[in-house]
Protein backbone atom coordinates (compact mmCIF):
# COMPACT_ATOMS: atom_id res chain seq x y z
CA UNK A 1 0.00 0.00 0.00
CA UNK A 2 1.27 3.37 -1.26
CA UNK A 3 2.09 5.78 1.38
CA UNK A 4 0.59 9.50 1.97
CA UNK A 5 2.73 12.47 0.63
CA UNK A 6 2.13 15.45 3.20
CA UNK A 7 3.89 18.39 1.53
CA UNK A 8 4.78 21.25 4.66
CA UNK A 9 6.15 24.63 3.81
CA UNK A 10 8.14 26.96 6.23
CA UNK A 11 7.76 30.74 5.39
CA UNK A 12 9.87 33.89 5.57
CA UNK A 13 8.09 36.53 3.53
CA UNK A 14 10.75 38.91 4.48
CA UNK A 15 14.59 38.48 5.16
CA UNK A 16 15.01 37.40 8.63
CA UNK A 17 18.85 36.37 8.98
CA UNK A 18 20.20 39.01 6.91
CA UNK A 19 21.11 42.04 9.82
CA UNK A 20 21.25 44.81 6.99
CA UNK A 21 17.95 43.78 5.68
CA UNK A 22 15.79 42.45 8.79
CA UNK A 23 12.87 44.21 10.71
CA UNK A 24 14.86 45.05 14.00
CA UNK A 25 12.33 44.24 17.12
CA UNK A 26 11.49 47.11 19.13
CA UNK A 27 14.06 47.15 22.30
CA UNK A 28 16.28 43.98 20.70
CA UNK A 29 19.08 45.38 18.82
CA UNK A 30 19.73 43.64 15.21
CA UNK A 31 22.18 40.54 16.58
CA UNK A 32 19.62 39.31 18.87
CA UNK A 33 16.73 40.59 16.03
CA UNK A 34 18.62 37.82 13.69
CA UNK A 35 19.17 35.27 16.42
CA UNK A 36 15.22 35.43 17.98
CA UNK A 37 14.11 34.86 14.38
CA UNK A 38 16.94 31.79 13.69
CA UNK A 39 15.36 30.42 16.98
CA UNK A 40 11.94 30.57 15.83
CA UNK A 41 13.16 28.84 12.48
CA UNK A 42 14.89 26.60 14.20
CA UNK A 43 12.28 25.26 16.25
CA UNK A 44 10.18 24.31 13.40
CA UNK A 45 13.12 22.44 11.71
CA UNK A 46 13.22 20.73 14.97
CA UNK A 47 9.36 19.82 15.00
CA UNK A 48 8.90 18.98 11.29
CA UNK A 49 12.47 16.87 11.60
CA UNK A 50 10.63 14.71 13.77
CA UNK A 51 7.01 14.10 12.37
CA UNK A 52 6.84 10.44 11.20
CA UNK A 53 4.26 10.92 8.72
CA UNK A 54 5.59 10.86 5.03
CA UNK A 55 6.59 14.78 4.73
CA UNK A 56 8.08 16.44 1.94
CA UNK A 57 8.81 19.60 3.63
CA UNK A 58 10.10 22.61 1.82
CA UNK A 59 12.39 25.97 3.60
CA UNK A 60 11.22 29.09 1.89
CA UNK A 61 13.24 31.86 2.39
CA UNK A 62 13.56 35.61 1.02
CA UNK A 63 16.73 35.82 -1.75
CA UNK A 64 18.54 38.87 0.23
CA UNK A 65 18.88 36.06 3.08
CA UNK A 66 20.56 33.45 0.69
CA UNK A 67 24.26 34.25 2.24
CA UNK A 68 23.44 34.48 5.39
CA UNK A 69 21.74 30.83 5.86
CA UNK A 70 24.28 28.92 8.02
CA UNK A 71 25.67 25.21 6.47
CA UNK A 72 23.95 23.43 9.23
CA UNK A 73 20.32 25.03 9.10
CA UNK A 74 18.76 23.14 6.12
CA UNK A 75 18.44 19.51 7.47
CA UNK A 76 18.79 16.78 4.71
CA UNK A 77 15.41 16.23 4.31
CA UNK A 78 14.21 19.75 3.92
CA UNK A 79 14.22 21.67 0.73
CA UNK A 80 15.44 24.74 0.32
CA UNK A 81 13.07 27.38 -1.52
CA UNK A 82 14.80 31.04 -1.99
CA UNK A 83 11.86 33.77 -3.33
CA UNK A 84 13.46 36.60 -5.66
CA UNK A 85 10.44 39.10 -3.36
CA UNK A 86 8.53 38.38 -0.39
CA UNK A 87 5.79 38.99 -2.33
CA UNK A 88 2.59 36.60 -2.15
CA UNK A 89 2.95 36.32 -6.07
CA UNK A 90 6.33 34.99 -5.35
CA UNK A 91 5.21 32.30 -3.20
CA UNK A 92 2.07 31.26 -5.54
CA UNK A 93 4.00 31.12 -8.45
CA UNK A 94 6.32 28.52 -6.01
CA UNK A 95 3.46 26.48 -5.43
CA UNK A 96 2.20 26.30 -8.92
CA UNK A 97 5.56 24.75 -9.78
CA UNK A 98 4.82 21.93 -8.02
CA UNK A 99 2.78 19.08 -9.29
CA UNK A 100 0.38 17.72 -6.54
CA UNK A 101 -2.33 14.71 -6.75
CA UNK A 102 -5.93 15.47 -6.19
CA UNK A 103 -6.75 15.82 -2.31
CA UNK A 104 -3.07 16.02 -1.82
CA UNK A 105 -2.43 17.71 1.75
CA UNK A 106 -0.13 20.84 2.09
CA UNK A 107 0.22 22.73 5.32
CA UNK A 108 1.56 26.35 5.02
CA UNK A 109 3.34 27.53 7.87
CA UNK A 110 4.86 31.26 9.02
CA UNK A 111 7.80 30.65 11.01
CA UNK A 112 7.60 33.41 13.62
CA UNK A 113 4.35 31.32 15.09
CA UNK A 114 4.95 29.15 17.73
CA UNK A 115 2.90 26.93 20.73
CA UNK A 116 2.32 24.48 17.87
CA UNK A 117 2.56 20.85 18.85
CA UNK A 118 3.89 18.56 16.71
CA UNK A 119 0.19 16.90 17.70
CA UNK A 120 -1.89 19.83 16.20
CA UNK A 121 0.49 19.68 12.72
CA UNK A 122 -0.54 15.56 12.55
CA UNK A 123 -4.02 16.59 13.88
CA UNK A 124 -4.24 19.44 10.72
CA UNK A 125 -3.40 16.57 8.62
CA UNK A 126 -6.00 14.35 9.64
CA UNK A 127 -8.95 16.74 9.28
CA UNK A 128 -7.51 17.22 5.69
CA UNK A 129 -8.66 13.68 5.04
CA UNK A 130 -11.67 13.94 3.49
CA UNK A 131 -13.42 14.02 -0.20
CA UNK A 132 -14.73 17.55 0.04
CA UNK A 133 -12.45 20.91 0.24
CA UNK A 134 -10.94 21.72 3.23
CA UNK A 135 -8.82 23.60 4.95
CA UNK A 136 -7.24 23.96 8.82
CA UNK A 137 -6.15 27.86 9.78
CA UNK A 138 -4.20 27.99 12.61
CA UNK A 139 -4.97 30.87 14.49
CA UNK A 140 -3.07 33.08 17.34
CA UNK A 141 -3.43 35.70 19.51
CA UNK A 142 -4.69 38.75 17.99
CA UNK A 143 -6.30 37.42 14.53
CA UNK A 144 -3.17 36.36 13.23
CA UNK A 145 -2.97 33.18 11.12
CA UNK A 146 0.30 30.69 12.55
CA UNK A 147 -0.57 28.36 9.81
CA UNK A 148 -2.98 27.25 6.97
CA UNK A 149 -3.80 23.78 5.70
CA UNK A 150 -5.57 22.77 2.50
CA UNK A 151 -6.47 19.87 0.25
CA UNK A 152 -7.53 21.75 -2.39
CA UNK A 153 -4.80 23.87 -3.75
CA UNK A 154 -7.57 26.48 -4.74
CA UNK A 155 -5.92 29.48 -6.03
CA UNK A 156 -7.94 32.06 -4.76
CA UNK A 157 -7.56 30.67 -0.76
CA UNK A 158 -3.63 30.56 -1.24
CA UNK A 159 -3.68 34.65 -3.14
CA UNK A 160 -5.52 35.60 0.09
CA UNK A 161 -3.04 33.53 2.67
CA UNK A 162 -0.15 34.91 0.83
CA UNK A 163 -1.25 38.74 0.45
CA UNK A 164 0.40 40.75 3.03
CA UNK A 165 -0.67 41.74 6.73
CA UNK A 166 -3.63 38.81 6.18
CA UNK A 167 -5.62 38.76 9.30
CA UNK A 168 -7.57 35.83 10.33
CA UNK A 169 -11.22 37.83 9.95
CA UNK A 170 -9.71 38.78 6.57
CA UNK A 171 -9.12 35.61 5.48
CA UNK A 172 -12.28 33.73 6.43
CA UNK A 173 -14.18 36.93 4.56
CA UNK A 174 -11.97 35.96 1.44
CA UNK A 175 -13.23 32.37 0.91
CA UNK A 176 -16.49 32.22 2.57
CA UNK A 177 -18.60 31.85 -0.48
CA UNK A 178 -16.33 28.67 -1.71
CA UNK A 179 -17.93 25.92 -1.02
CA UNK A 180 -14.86 24.40 1.13
CA UNK A 181 -15.07 22.97 4.71
CA UNK A 182 -13.08 25.32 7.24
CA UNK A 183 -12.14 24.00 10.79
CA UNK A 184 -10.43 26.12 13.18
CA UNK A 185 -7.77 25.56 15.47
CA UNK A 186 -6.40 27.89 17.90
CA UNK A 187 -4.32 29.14 21.17
CA UNK A 188 -0.91 29.75 19.43
CA UNK A 189 1.41 32.99 19.25
CA UNK A 190 2.60 34.39 16.17
CA UNK A 191 5.96 36.82 17.28
CA UNK A 192 5.62 39.95 15.70
CA UNK A 193 6.78 42.83 18.40
CA UNK A 194 8.64 43.03 21.62
CA UNK A 195 5.03 42.23 23.97
CA UNK A 196 4.86 38.77 21.79
CA UNK A 197 8.39 38.38 23.23
CA UNK A 198 7.32 39.06 26.30
CA UNK A 199 4.43 36.38 25.96
CA UNK A 200 7.04 34.17 24.52
CA UNK A 201 9.11 34.69 27.82
CA UNK A 202 5.98 33.93 30.01
CA UNK A 203 4.72 30.53 27.76
CA UNK A 204 8.38 29.11 27.71
CA UNK A 205 8.43 29.28 31.68
CA UNK A 206 5.30 26.58 31.82
CA UNK A 207 5.95 23.33 32.26
CA UNK A 208 3.89 22.10 29.32
CA UNK A 209 6.05 24.24 26.87
CA UNK A 210 8.75 21.41 26.14
CA UNK A 211 5.25 19.73 24.02
CA UNK A 212 6.36 22.60 21.57
CA UNK A 213 9.67 23.56 22.46
CA UNK A 214 12.49 21.12 23.42
CA UNK A 215 14.94 21.61 26.33
CA UNK A 216 17.73 22.42 24.06
CA UNK A 217 16.05 25.19 22.23
CA UNK A 218 14.20 26.67 25.62
CA UNK A 219 18.09 27.10 26.79
CA UNK A 220 18.90 29.09 23.45
CA UNK A 221 16.23 31.10 23.62
CA UNK A 222 16.90 31.79 27.31
CA UNK A 223 20.37 32.98 25.85
CA UNK A 224 18.27 35.80 24.65
CA UNK A 225 15.96 36.32 27.40
CA UNK A 226 18.54 37.15 29.81
CA UNK A 227 20.02 39.85 27.68
CA UNK A 228 16.83 41.59 27.91
CA UNK A 229 15.96 40.29 31.15
CA UNK A 230 14.41 43.73 33.03
CA UNK A 231 12.76 44.79 29.80
CA UNK A 232 11.00 41.88 29.65
CA UNK A 233 9.93 41.90 33.52
CA UNK A 234 8.86 45.33 33.22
Amino acid sequence: MRMNKYYIFLIAHKPILNPEKIKVFEKLNEYYSVYLNSLLYLNWIEILSSLKENIDFHLIFNQKDKDFIPKNFIPDSGKLILLESGTGKSLLNVFKNLQFNRHTRQIFIFFNSIKIKREDITKALDLLAIEDQAIVIGKSEKERIAFLGTNCGNEKILKQMFSKNTAYGKLLNGISKEDIFIQTIDNFLSIVNFNDVKKLYIELSKKDSLSFCSENMQERFNDLFVEYKDLLNE
